[in-house]
């Protein structure tokens, strides 16, 4: 039996309850084009690294207008953090998994603890998922 998905897609009719939630989200604009499978992975390395402490999601072309005029990204990739509705910090442009975990750090609870549970050890799952 499969485990959880550990990387959820927004659909339009989720799209609401996503934001309502009060852990903070990491959500991953993307196009499923050449490069997805590729992006996916490092995505995934994401959420390996982040455990349960962060949601990580993705969202795909239907509604890329949604998250352009909500929250002004300008391109694809792009990669936000957001709490509560609101966008606390964004990235753009293709990246590797390594600066997307830096990019979500300083958002993650206890992560600055070193040996924090279930972090520290799924450092060498980032360095590994992408062979």
């Amino acid at each position: 039996m499969p485990g959880p998905e550990i990387v959820k897609r927004i659909m339009i009719d989720t799209i609401d309850s996503v934001f309502r939630e009060e852990k903070t989200i990491f959500v991953a604009c993307i196009r499923d084009d050449l490069d997805y499978q590729e992006t996916r992975a490092e995505i995934e390395s994401v959420a390996l690294f982040a455990g349960p402490d962060l949601k990580v999601c993705i969202a795909l072309e239907d509604l890329l207008p949604y998250f352009e005029k909500r929250f002004f990204i300008s391109g694809t990739p792009s990669f936000l953090i957001i709490k509560n509705g609101d966008l606390l910090d964004s990235i753009l442009g293709k990246t590797s998994a390594q600066r997307l975990v830096d990019f979500i750090r300083p958002y993650m609870p206890d992560l600055s603890k070193q040996g924090a549970p279930g972090h520290h050890n799924n450092e060498a799952r980032i360095r590994t998922a992408k062979k």
